[in-house]
């Protein structure tokens, strides 16, 4: 599990997880990926500032509260620009890192061409639910729990793993009816995808390997 240290009243540690940005999106105006809408000076980016704080920290800290998170940025900054500009750029290093940075830049794009459709956390989680309740079965605290990017890890794996299931089912057929033509047994590795990233692979891409490598199915 990985986390971004921070230096302020203590060494603390940042990670923005499924529940982190859902809270966050309830708590910045306009919801969270109205992020870059703020200017890092002011009143406003403070708040923001202290909000993401307090969010990306918490998880560490239960006794956490925002008002104390306020006191502390405060405290710490002495509202030193250069300070401030500081811990903005290790929020958006554990964003880039836990993979929210490309959504926020999308959305960003968007907002400067005045499309209408921007996705919103709350859609965004409703497609993620699917995959990891269905697919991955896991359960809505373990989902919550996790970033994009350990998310992502899982689903790689997933895929990983269904594809040595096709694989091994490809290879046992094809052993139990002779083999390779001219001698030798068909390895799992015959029949997986060699991509960098794992894809599932279907029955129908399946059926297509079989007959390729066996004549008829």
């Amino acid at each position: 599990m990985h986390s971004t240290l921070i230096i302020l009243d203590k060494p603390r540690h940042l990670r923005y997880t499924f529940e982190t940005i859902t809270e966050l999106d309830q708590i910045i105006p306009g919801g969270f990926y109205n992020l870059f809408k703020y200017p890092i000076k002011g009143e406003s980016g403070f708040r923001v500032l202290r909000d993401m704080l307090y969010a990306g920290l918490k998880w560490e800290d239960s006794s956490l509260t925002i008002q104390d998170m306020g006191l502390i940025l405060l405290y710490f900054s002495c509202d030193d620009k250069n300070v401030l500009l500081g811990l903005w750029k290790k929020v958006f290093d554990t964003l880039d890192y836990d993979k929210w940075t490309n959504n926020l830049k999308e959305t960003k794009k968007k907002q400067v061409e005045k499309e209408s459709e921007i996705q919103t956390v709350s859609e965004l989680m409703d497609e993620i639910e699917k995959v990891a309740y269905s697919t991955l079965r896991l359960s809505p605290s373990e989902l919550y729990a996790l970033t994009p990017r350990e998310f992502t890890l899982i689903l790689d794996g997933y895929g990983e793993l269904e594809n040595r299931r096709a694989g091994m089912i490809c290879a046992t057929i094809m052993n139990s009816v002779g083999g390779k033509k001219g001698g030798g047994a068909f390895k799992i590795s015959d029949f997986i995808s060699s991509k960098t990233e794992p894809q599932i692979m279907s029955d129908e891409e399946i059926k297509n390997t079989l007959q390729q490598a066996f004549g008829c199915m």
